[in-house]
């Protein structure tokens, strides 16, 4: 009894929704009715009053496609670059100088840069890292030049003239191969950042093991006619084939550093030099002792470096042979 009155109370829901309409008028007619007795037109096909339409499911919008955008060149911005315009002049200074000269000028030029490198170091920590590359190479260029106004000085007047000049030919090729990396660094414009940074630290390394000092580790090591003694120290500043040209380090009667060719094999019987021809090779350079112009890879630099100087064959992956300095 109970499924039977629920029937009925659902048809008597349902049935006005089954109900027919006139299609002239609209209005509901009887299910048999024949005329419509509002607009008195022919029924004919009576008809449920159409269903709504369903709405169209939405179509999914594909998600974009984003693509991964590799690093893009990691340029220093000029505006950055400009605050070690002051370590550019106190170099610019001091190749233009007499030593006196620049020794009177050089603590107005070193209490400014101080100050400088004081101001920026406070943020380096917020520094990109080719800006905080570059923030250390000319930390490292200030330092070299104040080497090298102190061995010009030893050079100029000092008790031990000659060592101190062959300090000042060493610093001076250190001082230009910085400058190098620095230029390398400052007008990257296609490496990204992990590339330029993996360059520039192979810079500075090939720099490092190009300008390490050697000792006599026998009696003596005889360059020409001057004999090296034991526990001084030598610079490997050029090779060719089964020779190396070195420069003595230490102080000696002679009026200039002592310079001359030895045999790689007494190289290794008697120093502490243990590298292979390939792992230092230095370009070619005159025999005699330049005072006046320095020639590096056939390159012409200042007069005021005092010496010949060499680039190893290494770094010709970073500068071309047609570069000029």
């Amino acid at each position: 009894m109970k499924k039977f009155m629920c029937l009925l109370a659902m048809l008597f829901i349902v049935s006005p929704l089954m109900a027919l309409y006139c299609q002239n008028c609209g209005n509901k007619i009887a299910d048999n009715a024949k005329f419509c007795p509002q607009c008195g037109k022919s029924v004919g096909a009576a008809t449920v009053p159409p269903v709504p339409a369903a709405m169209p499911s939405p179509v999914a919008t594909p998600e974009p496609i984003v693509s991964v955008q590799m690093p893009g060149p990691s340029e220093i911005p000029e505006s950055f670059a400009v605050r070690f315009n002051e370590i550019n002049r106190y170099e610019e200074f001091l190749l233009a100088s007499n030593y006196y000269r620049a020794a009177s000028r050089a603590p107005e030029f070193q209490r400014k840069i101080r100050e400088d490198l004081h101001h920026m170091s406070m943020d380096s920590s917020r520094f990109p890292v080719t800006m905080q590359k570059l923030h250390s190479l000319f930390l490292k260029k200030f330092e070299i030049l104040n080497q090298y106004l102190e061995a010009w000085g030893g050079a100029t007047r000092g008790p031990f003239k000659v060592q101190s000049e062959a300090q000042k030919a060493k610093l001076a090729f250190k001082l230009q191969q910085t400058d190098e990396i620095i230029s390398v660094l400052e007008n990257n414009r296609s490496e990204d950042e992990r590339t330029i940074l993996t360059r520039i630290n192979d810079m500075e390394n090939d720099l490092e093991f190009s300008t390490r000092e050697y000792q006599v580790t026998s009696n003596y090591l005889r360059v020409n006619d001057f004999p090296i003694s034991q526990g001084h120290p030598f610079w490997v500043i050029d090779m060719k084939a089964d020779r190396a040209k070195i420069m003595y380090m230490g102080e000696s009667s002679t009026s200039s550093p002592v310079v001359g060719w030895v045999m790689i094999s007494d190289l290794r019987c008697r120093t502490d030099w243990r590298g292979e021809p390939h792992d230092i090779i230095y370009a070619p350079t005159p025999t005699t002792f330049p005072t006046e112009v320095v020639v590096v890879e056939k390159r012409h630099h200042e007069p005021w470096f005092g010496i010949n100087l060499v680039i190893p064959r290494e770094h010709h992956r970073y500068w071309g042979e047609g570069h000029h300095h």
